[in-house]
């Protein structure tokens, strides 16, 4: 049997907290990868099993607020 295929999650964030959120994501192993697109643009995609979904939705939403640019908060 073939594994399922991973959901993606395409985002926009300040380039400057590209780093924070790849560093959140790691620490759930095996949760999301996540790659940057275009980091000057804060563009990165998030690759998730989707059984994980309202998981990392609920993460995303808890940091949302400190991957926000710092001039927004």
């Amino acid at each position: 049997m073939a594994p399922d295929p991973l959901s993606t999650l395409p985002l926009r964030i300040d380039p400057r907290r590209i780093a924070y959120l790849k560093c959140i994501l790691e620490g759930y192993d095996g949760m999301a990868l996540m790659s940057t697109v275009n980091a000057n643009n804060g563009d990165i995609v998030i690759r998730y099993p989707s059984f994980f979904h309202d998981d990392l939705l609920a993460i995303i939403d808890d940091v949302a607020l400190r991957i926000l640019p710092a001039h927004v908060q």
